[in-house]
């Protein structure tokens, strides 16, 4: 029998200090990194070029998503919006394989019962909603905001939109990401941050931010 995972009391004791919660979604709630890089793997293997690992994928992941692409070299071969089709394309028909980070569920549930939660995401809205469905874990949410492209573009905009539309204070909100451009967004949006290396970007990459930093779903116990 699979037990369930504990609930991430640290997490929770810290986030009791807000009135509202912004998630970023892949990476932060779920587990898609490795399914990432396998999807980068395979677009380097069609043009001869040497796999990554993981653990380089996530000290090698930035922001803006081209960037890393255009680092790898695959941008030389392929152009960005082709990269983002095929990734997109290989990211949907393998979604609904992957799981959550140990303890974010019973997380969620249990904010949900005190908290405003919000998800911001850079993923296409149809496919956010879709996977909120898939994990029985879009009634935790009071807003979901994701984009209108494929290309994992910038989503300050959304945020202030998001902002808005949830009526909460900046200075009672908190964004919980993974990766540098959360840090640019909650900039942007005037609310803390929390990161946690368990995603795109490892605590490596990370740690220059500033920001505060927890290594890992499994450390907020």
């Amino acid at each position: 029998m699979r037990h369930a995972a504990p609930l991430p009391q640290k997490l929770l004791h810290r986030l009791n200090d807000y009135r509202q919660v912004i998630w970023d979604w892949n990476g932060t709630l779920v587990d898609d990194a490795p399914l990432a890089t396998d999807i980068v793997n395979g677009l380097l293997d069609e043009q001869g070029m040497a796999a990554t690992s993981l653990a380089d994928y996530r000290d090698a992941f930035c922001h803006p998503v081209e960037t890393y692409y255009r680092n790898l070299g695959l941008v030389e071969k392929l152009d960005f919006d082709t990269i983002c089709q095929r990734f997109g394309l290989a990211y949907r028909a393998a979604r609904d394989t992957l799981s959550l980070h140990p303890g974010a569920q019973p997380l969620l549930a249990r904010l949900a019962q005190t908290h405003t939660q919000s998800l911001l995401s850079a993923s296409a809205q149809p496919s956010l909603e879709h996977c909120l469905a898939h994990h029985e874990i879009a009634h935790c949410f009071d807003h979901v905001y994701g984009l209108d492209n494929h290309h994992a573009a910038c989503k300050i905009d959304r945020g202030h939109e998001l902002l808005a539309a949830a009526g909460v204070s900046a200075r009672e909100t908190v964004l919980v990401g993974d990766t540098d451009h959360d840090h640019e967004v909650a900039a942007a949006l005037g609310v803390d941050l929390i990161l946690i290396a368990d995603g795109h970007q490892s605590a490596r990459s990370l740690a220059p931010l500033g920001a505060e930093l927890y290594p890992g779903w499994r450390a907020l116990s």
